[in-house]
């Protein structure tokens, strides 16, 4: 009958044993482990629940050298905002062969023009700018800037410079009747006033990509377009313009799109008479070396009965699809059908697409872009000089 019983104080002991293990076995991990392993957690999770779970863990999540290295391994998702609700934006996370598609709880006052490793620079009613973090809730006005639209200018930029922890929003601008683009720059939190940078290096017809709007990827601005040979990159550390050709192809007519891919640029090469796109990636900014990565045959028909394209065809081989975005460290292939229509996300290695969503009668969203939530921090108030 008294098989399997135990004292009292015995049991007590036991528990007292395991618990004070318990406590300790966690404290007891270096810093630099429990750095290694945090940092591979999403940035959502850590700010939201992880960073309370002691004091050790919240330094290390707060310190500036995790939040650099956690950004180092985020996962790439996609930023929307609609054109009928300028005050909605959605985050579109890919894994793998599933999509999961999310509000952004952060009630922008009306445009978003530009996001970079998880920060957004937007607009409101008083074309007053800011710049803000949608994780942290943290944000900050930038100084205004006199320009003067014109059509499809002014153009913003919002750029991240790792090494410094800084952002820095770009801008330009082409008054009406005068040829000159105007490139302007400031450090939000740090400058007073917009600063000229300068592009005269540029002869025409190569300073009119700037009409274009450019694409960031690790620490460079990318302007690129069909209509010019050239690709022209901006440093945002030296704050150095260069340029270099664009991969050399022999199918014609084609187009070309440059969008980032994880953390290189690539060049999608659209066959305009097939639906075939060829995939390039920039193996070298300095030297503008470029790769071919591979190539993407999307089954028309094979959509068209799936429900992705309603349209008919108008001669074979048409292709309705818009390449826009890579996602997943560029494994999943983003691109927009016909309006209206809806979002495709082709799977390179499997060769499965799914459809993310949809979009209205009113065309193409107001702003789609790649994006990551991240722990980057603004600071608090402007520097004075």
């Amino acid at each position: 009958m008294n098989a399997g019983k135990v004292s009292n104080g015995r049991v007590s002991c036991t528990r007292s044993c395991s618990n004070k293990k318990k406590k300790s076995s966690i404290p007891s991990l270096p810093n630099e482990i429990i750095f290694c392993i945090l940092a591979w957690l999403p940035a959502d999770i850590l700010y939201s629940s992880i960073r309370y779970v002691c004091r050790q863990w919240y330094n290390i999540i707060n310190d500036p050298i995790f939040i650099k290295e956690q950004l180092l391994r985020c996962t790439t998702g996609l930023f929307i905002q609609q054109k009928r609700t300028p005050y909605r934006a959605q985050f579109v996370d890919f894994g793998k062969m599933n999509v999961a598609l999310t509000e952004v709880n952060v009630p922008f006052p009306n445009t978003v023009l530009a996001t970079c490793d998880g920060l957004v620079l937007f607009r409101d009613k008083q074309d007053t700018l800011h710049v803000a973090n949608p994780l942290t809730k943290q944000s900050l006005i930038v100084p205004p800037f006199d320009c003067h639209p014109s059509y499809g200018l002014p153009y913003f930029s919002l750029v991240y410079a790792r090494s410094t922890m800084e952002c820095k929003v770009l801008c330009i601008d082409k008054p009406y009747g005068c040829d000159v683009y105007k490139c302007m720059m400031i450090t939000p939190g740090k400058d007073h006033a917009w600063k000229l940078i300068n592009t005269n290096t540029f002869s025409d017809p190569t300073c009119r990509i700037f009409h274009h709007p450019p694409v960031f990827v690790e620490g460079l601005l990318y302007w690129g377009s069909l209509c010019f040979r050239c690709v022209v990159a901006w440093d945002i550390e030296s704050e150095m313009f260069y340029e270099f050709p664009k991969p050399a192809v022999q199918s014609k007519p084609c187009i070309f799109h440059f969008v980032p891919m994880a953390k290189s640029l690539s060049c999608l090469v659209w066959s305009i008479l097939q639906a075939v796109f060829d995939v390039f990636v920039l193996s070298d900014p300095m030297s503008g070396e470029w790769r071919k990565l591979y190539k993407i045959e999307l089954d028309v028909q094979k959509y068209r009965l799936n429900g992705i394209l309603n349209k008919p065809v108008s001669w074979p081989g048409q292709n309705y699809f818009v390449p826009f975005a890579w996602a997943d460290n560029g494994e999943v292939f983003l691109c927009l059908s016909e309006t209206p229509g809806h979002y495709v996300a082709h799977y390179v290695k499997t060769g499965e697409t799914l459809i993310v969503g949809s979009y209205d009668e009113d065309g193409w969203p107001r702003f789609r872009s790649n994006f990551a939530y991240s722990l980057v921090l603004l600071p608090s108030r402007l520097e004075r000089p």
